[in-house]
């Protein structure tokens, strides 16, 4: 078991295909660098499941420098990631809080998307159905109102289990 921040030494590793971090007690935020494991991120999601982080993740989480996150509230992972290439982001199990910001629609080449078992809150934002490559979808088990978007291969999310336990 891990404890402590993840350490930026792991962002040296370019060739790293798969990071799973899940089940530790880790803390702090993501390093940044992390966006820059082109061999990872093309091939395998990234894991933080269960790993217990209470800080949030960094600012760039979700827009570049380019983009401005207009929301009055904290995102849960910061203010911008934006498309680097990344297929898959696994956040479930975590102590995240806040709201989705409308960046997220800049992901694109997002695949699947997992911020299950969190404690998010707010409308699922519309421009999140811009992502058309996602095929995988778990917003499940977070405190999220409002409808789901229901435009492009949102209409295929009607599982309820991808978005149980939300008032």
């Amino acid at each position: 078991m891990l404890n402590g921040s993840i350490p930026t030494q792991l962002c040296q590793l370019k060739s790293l295909k798969i990071l799973d971090l899940s089940r530790n007690k880790l803390h702090g935020s993501i390093p940044r660098c992390i966006e820059n494991l082109e061999g990872m991120i093309l091939k395998q999601p990234v894991s933080m499941q269960s790993s217990k982080f209470i800080a949030e993740a960094p600012p760039h989480i979700w827009s570049n420098e380019f983009l401005t996150n207009e929301d009055s509230a904290p995102s849960p992972m910061g203010d911008g990631w934006s498309d680097q290439g990344l297929h898959g982001l696994n956040l479930s199990e975590n102590q995240l809080e806040g709201e989705i910001p409308q960046l997220i629609g800049n992901m694109k080449s997002l695949e699947s998307l997992d911020i299950s078992h969190n404690q998010l809150s707010g409308k699922i934002p519309n421009t999140m159905s811009a992502i058309t490559s996602l095929s995988f979808l778990n917003l499940s088990h977070n405190n999220f109102s409002g409808p789901f978007p229901k435009d492009n291969q949102f209409s295929t999310f009607n599982d309820p289990p991808n978005y149980a336990y939300n008032p």
